[in-house]
């Protein structure tokens, strides 16, 4: 049986449901994810795209960030909902921001990638996979 979650932005006018697994659970501390979520780092997760429904569509706006990734935020409050890259792994998944959970989740399995621009104020002292670049091979 799959587990159901639930999501929305801050001021709730974008949501999103899941209905089975979510993998790939991922801190990036890359100057992008940093910039884009005015933070230390970005936490996403992914699941498969047939498991994701999402309401509010229209209240989300797109970035090009890069040659090769997109990201998606809500108009209203800007809150980055969607991460989505141009190579195959966003034609079968959808990458979300884990912290716009609604549901409680847990996942053991985690990873930091870009540890290489990772804020020099911030200390990592858990256990957790790291990697100085993407490590999505």
């Amino acid at each position: 049986m799959w587990q159901k979650h639930t999501g929305s932005c801050l001021c709730k006018k974008v949501s999103f449901e899941i209905v089975g697994d979510i993998k790939a659970v991922t801190h990036c501390h890359c100057k992008m994810c940093q910039k884009s979520h005015g933070a230390a780092f970005a936490t996403y997760a992914a699941t498969r795209k047939e498991h994701f429904s999402l309401i509010g569509k229209e209240h989300l706006a797109r970035f090009r960030s890069s040659e090769d990734v997109t990201r998606s935020f809500c108009t209203h409050c800007g809150a980055n909902v969607l991460w989505q890259d141009s190579g195959t792994f966003s034609s079968e998944w959808t990458t979300f921001a884990l912290a716009l959970l609604d549901t409680p989740f847990e996942r053991e399995k985690q990873k930091h990638i870009h540890l290489e621009s990772k804020a020099h104020w911030l200390s990592i002292n858990d256990s957790r996979l790291k990697h100085s670049t993407d490590a999505s091979e």
